[in-house]
Formats: C-alpha cells, structure tokens, sequence
C-alpha cells in the first residue's frame, strides 16, 4: 500500500506538478502550491504586468510634456 502511494506521488508530480505531503499541519501552515506551476502562465502575468506599468508611465510622461511643460512655459 506505501510502494502504491509512492507511486501516486511520484506520478502526480511528474505529470501535474504536485507535491503533495500527507503530514498533518497547523492552520497556519500551508503546503505549498495547491495548482502546479506553469512557467508560460507565469512569464505571460509577469510580461503583463510590466507592460501595464511601462504603460502607466509612458502615459504620465506624455502627459506632462503635452500639459504641465507648455503651461510652465507660458506662466513663467
């Protein structure tokens, strides 16, 4: 029954990722990652939210050229 459960265990990680311990722990322990990684998954969340930052300041910039600049020019 152990060799078996081995076994699932081994599979499940190879396949999906998992690395499941049976060992009981505290509520405020956690076990790890319940989904398993997917590295496209994460590169495409990361690259997604550098571009939004990228953005961000892309559209302050340009907005402080096309208002704030000309309007410093013209009162001082």
């Amino acid at each position: 029954m152990q060799e078996r459960l081995r076994a699932l265990q081994r599979e499940a990680k190879r396949t999906h990722g998992y690395n499941w311990d049976p060992r009981p722990r505290r509520k405020d322990q956690t076990t790890g990652s319940e989904q398993p990684s997917n590295r496209l998954t994460e590169a495409v969340l990361v690259t997604a939210v550098i571009a939004g930052t990228v953005g961000v300041w892309v559209v302050g910039l340009t907005t402080i050229i096309r208002d704030i600049v000309p309007w410093l020019i013209n009162h001082f």
